[in-house]
């Protein structure tokens, strides 16, 4: 409901039905479970957003490699232009209408279809458009679950960004590269790939940091873009340690847990680093930790994390803070 899924009523009693019986039975497994959806919720939602501070902090539906590709492209999610460098076939601009206008009326399969027909090799697509188009594909296959498909169509958009790179060297193609990475490491994740999802996002974290670094001269506001990738980066990075860390090998799981908490608690810090207040995204990055703590058996320091998350998310009236109280006080007993 939280991602305005559409559900019947029957699917929703049965979906009550099962958490009322995990309550019953599994109480800790049922709390561990909405603390985590909450999170990955919200994760979710501002991964598509400008990665500025309000992108990893706020929530907007507007995807972000739209708003950070359109200026070096010259183009706006997948219209034609008027340069003759994208000037379209009338088939190919029709497809692009008719696919647009089927994500408006939520047909869905319909949208996906005309997409796959314009990225077809004799389309008259330029370079600029084809990458957009495979990157919309991903996107909206990725919210279907499809992920190896939407592996594939990101990893098309990817070899196009690298050329794209190799021609212009604005670090602005290597921020649009790490985002689209970190949704290439979750489809890799839930396709089973663990080694290739962990190769992934720690690509991200090291680019994202390698651009902070390089950049002597920044305003406030590029100050903030880069930051915010870093932070989005550590703090997917962390998730992703936090799930090995509860079902990975068993003797790995105590070093999994260790390296989550030291990547959750350097996205914190990222976010405390940003020009505008993030209470909301240290409160996230702080439950992460305080979850892997407890895996390793350190009550006294999960506790002290689990009691700042909540101070943090009551300032803010975050739509967490429920879940988050509730995982204060299973600590506290």
């Amino acid at each position: 409901l939280s991602n305005r899924t559409t559900i019947t009523m029957s699917k929703f009693m049965r979906l009550i039905r099962t958490l009322t019986n995990m309550a019953v039975k599994e109480p800790k497994q049922l709390l561990r479970l909405g603390i985590y959806h909450t999170r990955r919720a919200h994760q979710a939602r501002t991964r598509w957003l400008p990665l500025v501070a309000q992108a990893w902090c706020s929530e907007r539906q507007t995807p972000a490699h739209y708003l950070l590709i359109a200026p070096f492209l010259g183009i706006a999610a997948c219209e034609a232009t008027n340069s003759d460098e994208d000037l379209l076939t009338k088939e190919d601009a029709e497809l692009l209408l008719n696919a647009k206008r089927s994500i408006q009326l939520e047909k869905i399969d319909q949208a996906i279809e005309c997409y796959k027909s314009v990225v077809r090799p004799d389309s008259s697509l330029s370079s600029s458009q084809r990458t957009v188009v495979y990157m919309k594909l991903g996107e909206i296959l990725y919210q279907q679950h499809s992920f190896e498909q939407a592996y594939s169509y990101y990893k098309e958009a990817m070899t196009l960004l690298y050329d794209h790179a190799q021609q212009d060297p604005d670090p602005s193609w290597s921020k649009i590269m790490v985002e689209i990475s970190l949704y290439m490491a979750n489809c890799q994740l839930s396709m089973g790939h663990a080694d290739e999802a962990d190769a992934g996002y720690r690509w991200c974290v090291q680019t994202s940091q390698q651009l902070l670094a390089s950049s002597d001269t920044l305003t406030a506001e590029e100050r903030d873009e880069y930051l915010a990738l870093a932070g989005m980066s550590l703090e997917e990075y962390a998730t992703f340690l936090l799930t090995l860390a509860e079902h990975g090998p068993e003797d790995m799981r105590h070093q999994f847990a260790e390296h989550c908490v030291q990547v959750a608690s350097m996205a914190r810090h990222a976010a405390q680093q940003l020009s505008v207040t993030c209470l909301r995204t240290e409160a996230r990055c702080l439950s992460t930790a305080a979850m892997a703590l407890q895996i390793l058996g350190d009550a006294d320091k999960a506790l002290l994390y689990a009691t700042e998350m909540v101070e943090l998310c009551a300032r803010e009236q975050c739509p967490e803070l429920g879940v988050y109280r509730a995982f204060l006080h299973q600590l506290q007993q």
